[in-house]
């Protein structure tokens, strides 16, 4: 018979614990984050260096998804995968940078593919 989650009631004690900390030093933080943010302009170099992270981070997600996509994706061959990313890009572009039109064309490149068994 398998017990419950927490085998000792001390465990449950330092899991509170440790979750309640965790919320309390984010919460911390994302409270100097709001009182740093709000004294400084958007164009600062602070949020320039955010957004060029963030873009980063982006582009290495989708890079690693077309590059090693896991599940029934990686059956697919690049050529359709990078298809996708083109058509996502380009529906970005021409709906004024919209990006759920960029990720549903993408997606819809993606799952009709799929369906038509490429």
């Amino acid at each position: 018979m398998n017990g419950p989650a927490f085998a000792h009631p001390g465990e449950i004690g330092l899991t509170a614990f440790v979750l309640l900390a965790g919320v309390a030093v984010i919460a911390g933080l994302r409270l100097a984050g709001i009182m740093i943010g709000s004294r400084l302009s958007a164009s600062h170099p602070l949020f320039e260096w955010a957004r060029a992270v963030a873009a980063a981070v982006i582009a290495a997600q989708v890079a690693l998804l077309v590059g090693h996509p896991m599940g029934s994706v990686g059956v697919l061959p690049l050529g359709v995968r990078l298809g996708a990313v083109v058509a996502g890009f380009l529906a970005y572009h021409f709906t004024g940078r919209s990006v759920l039109a960029g990720v549903a064309v993408g997606d819809a490149v993606i799952l009709a593919a799929l369906a038509a068994g490429v």
